[in-house]
């Protein structure tokens, strides 16, 4: 006999998120079905959003309808002031994106999500880990993106006439 606690919620179905997982396929559907006017090379990144979203949205019905797990309930921990704070980084982000350029946003979108989500205390270690971890994800998304995809980022306008 196990010690687990018994979840009185297990063996439930996630009906909501199925049903956004359904309203996804469609989106995705349509995503795909709009690109056909598009050329080869701009449909690139679409298509392949469109694809994602609907290979993985139909993977979380089946593996819901398969395997119904627990539903938990969102606990409501956490702070409101860093979930704010959270979306103002992440606009900030974004509309500096055209002024700064993809790198540059990126960085200061890093920094401005670790500031505020980070609850461990400052060491050296944790610093460079993550700067690390930072430089290789915005250099992966540039990668992927602008050579990869062949997604034309942002440059920046403050940084063009240099």
């Amino acid at each position: 006999m196990s010690n687990t606690p018994v979840n009185a919620r297990a063996g439930r179905r996630d009906v909501l998120g199925m049903g956004y997982a359904a309203v996804f396929v469609v989106i995705g559907g349509l995503a795909l079905y709009f690109t056909e006017g598009m050329s080869t090379l701009g449909a690139v990144f679409p298509q392949t959003i469109a694809t994602a979203l609907v290979i993985f949205s139909l993977a979380y019905i089946v593996q819901n309808l398969i395997s119904p797990g627990s539903v938990n309930p969102p606990s409501g921990d956490g702070s409101w002031v860093r979930r704010g704070l959270l979306v103002v980084v992440m606009l900030g982000w974004v509309l500096s994106l055209t002024w700064i350029g993809f790198i540059a946003a990126g960085v200061l979108g890093f920094v401005g999500m670790i500031l505020v989500g980070n609850y461990d205390s400052w060491t050296p270690r944790r610093v460079l880990a993550y700067a690390l971890v930072s430089a290789a994800i915005i250099g992966g998304f540039y990668t992927l993106f602008a050579v990869v995809l062949n997604v034309p980022l942002p440059p920046g306008r403050w940084f063009q006439g240099m």
